[in-house]
């Protein structure tokens, strides 16, 4: 028997992704994104609050890694969502996970979690109204393609009706 759920985000079971970079001196991060998303057959798109300790990274070297977390490492993989990067320098180490240098970016493997994916940033989009009770910015590495032509612009919710509008710049 089919239910109606509504509108709402429904494309689950969506897997518990972590995002990892270097920072300027080579130390690693990561952090737990929920939010990821394939945009073509070699991209990916990221929502990711630019103030993010991941993120800066990302911006500042322009690389980094999107590892599947598996069962065997929920725990790691909560604990990287739940402390901040910026206010603990060594989150990556004291979280137990291992890493070594990507072959192919400036970016770090986690070598316990099975799927590695070797990303470079392709674009970074401003979103406003986004950002969940008031609004807020999130960054987006990612390319967006629209009839063939890649195209840039902004998202912006309304706060009343919910509805979010794409607008090309």
């Amino acid at each position: 028997m089919k239910k109606n759920l509504g509108s709402l985000p429904a494309l689950f079971p969506m897997p518990v992704v972590v995002v990892a970079a270097y920072d300027e001196n080579g130390m690693p991060n990561a952090m737990t994104a929920a939010w990821a998303m394939i945009t073509d057959m070699d991209k990916i798109a990221l929502f990711v609050d630019p103030e993010h300790k991941t993120m800066k990274n990302i911006l500042a070297t322009k690389a980094f890694t999107v590892a599947l977390a598996d069962l065997a490492h929920m725990a790691e993989a909560d604990f990287l969502g739940i402390i901040s990067g910026n206010q603990t320098p060594d989150k990556f180490i004291k979280s137990g996970l291992h890493e070594s240098k990507s072959e192919f970016v400036n970016a770090p493997v986690i070598t316990e979690l099975p799927v590695n994916l070797d990303c470079e940033l392709v674009d970074v989009i401003e979103v406003t109204g986004l950002g969940g009770e008031g609004g807020g910015n999130v960054g987006m590495p990612l390319s967006i393609t629209y009839g063939g032509t890649r195209t840039v612009g902004t998202a912006t919710r309304n706060a009343e009706t919910g509805v979010v509008t794409f607008t090309a710049s």
